[in-house]
């Protein structure tokens, strides 16, 4: 019984702790414990890490995430269904000694992306963990692409790098390595320590850090800057690849430029589909901006509240309906039912596509309503136990 109240614990409390972690994953891989003495195993308290037990030479536990504090690496292991917790990277032997794109938990980006070495050196290793050894080094400035990163649910900040004879695995986190990005509109100017950035600039291919850290390195002149991306800097990221679509519930005026609204470009009929590539500012507002494209023309829309529009899966190509008589009525209904079905597959492509936030929450739904079950089974067993213990009492009293 005791056993499986604590199965039953563990079954809830591995989401949570996943969830809460909010930090990249490594490809989960094995390791096993070789000292006599054993070792000791870590828990996090409020925000320190904190000796919670003891395990045994050659426990084998499985790791699937990396932490540091105060300079030393840990690594996150579970033990079965039994056992988790935190030990230190020093303490353990990793079961394979490498990792090539061949290896299973590895995927292949769908192109080569580039990357730049930021810190003055990373470590080149034979697998993405801290725990592998080290096969090379790579120096500040350092440019070149990579197309394989480690299969993982909430993303890695590993990357498969080859430089010749060098091959293998660098950490990217923490602004050590940079990858080529999207591009950004300055929507007011922008001081940097070397100079100012003028509105309505737009910096293109502006190299990002990894998602964790959120930072961009603005180029200007002769000088470079790493600037945190956040939600109060008055630059945004323009997607010209991969727009959103808006259908305005008014008509919207659009302008050259979001900060002089003066001469109109063109104005949006109530009731349109338009390409949005960025907005501003980037979190929700009652006064927002979009940077739109609609009839071939781009432009900058008057501000907006969030019920003058409202967010679409798919769209035409932006286009204003005017049915004046029959015979254009005809014509887009007929088109209508021709675009119907690719529409509704791409509607569901759309809709099948999960981010890893509802996926921790489908997550922890799936563990409390199996935990519910057991504890339910549990206690019917054990009902039905008292009841044959009382048929057999009575039996023996007659």
């Amino acid at each position: 019984m005791k056993k499986l109240l604590i199965l039953i614990l563990f079954v809830l409390f591995i989401p949570i702790v996943c969830a809460d972690m909010g930090a990249p994953q490594v490809r989960e891989y094995e390791v096993y414990i070789d000292k006599e003495e054993g070792i000791d195993y870590y828990t996090i308290i409020g925000n320190s890490l904190v000796s919670d037990g003891h395990l045994d030479k050659d426990e084998v536990l499985k790791i699937s995430f990396e932490y540091n504090e105060n300079d030393i690496d840990y690594l996150y292991f579970t033990k079965g269904l039994e056992l988790s917790g935190y030990v230190k990277a020093s303490d353990v032997i990793i079961k394979e000694k490498s990792v090539t794109p061949k290896s299973s938990g590895v995927i292949r980006n769908p192109q080569k992306t580039k990357y730049r070495v930021y810190a003055d050196m990373v470590v080149v290793r034979s697998g993405p963990s801290i725990v592998y050894d080290e096969v090379g080094k790579l120096e500040k400035g350092m440019e070149g692409y990579y197309e394989y990163i480690p299969d993982t649910d909430q993303g890695s900040g590993y990357i498969y790098i080859e430089e010749g004879d060098l091959k293998g695995w660098i950490n990217t986190l923490d602004n050590a390595v940079l990858t080529i990005g999207k591009d950004y509109y300055f929507v007011k100017d922008y001081e940097l320590s070397c100079g100012v950035i003028p509105a309505n600039t737009i910096m293109n291919g502006v190299w990002m850090s990894d998602s964790w850290s959120r930072n961009i390195l603005l180029t200007y002149g002769d000088c470079e800057e790493l600037v945190k991306f956040d939600k109060d800097v008055p630059f945004v990221l323009v997607d010209f690849e991969v727009p959103s679509y808006v259908r305005f519930n008014k008509e919207v005026s659009v302008y050259d430029y979001p900060t002089n609204q003066r001469s109109t470009k063109i104005k949006i009929t109530k009731g349109n589909e338009v390409a949005v590539f960025a907005k501003y500012p980037s979190y929700p507002s009652e006064n927002e901006l979009f940077y739109v494209e609609y009839k071939g023309i781009r432009g900058w829309t008057e501000r907006v509240k969030s019920v003058d529009y409202e967010y679409v899966l798919e769209t035409e190509d932006s286009k204003e309906v005017e049915i004046d008589d029959k015979e254009n009525e005809i014509i887009e209904d007929k088109k209508d039912v021709n675009e119907e079905k690719p529409k509704d597959e791409s509607t569901s492509k759309d809709t099948s596509k999960i981010d890893s936030k509802t996926m921790i929450i489908i997550c922890v739904i799936s563990s409390v309503t199996v935990a519910l079950v057991v504890l339910i089974v549990i206690i019917l067993i054990n009902k039905k136990k008292k009841c044959q213990l009382t048929s057999t009492d009575n039996n023996n009293v007659l």
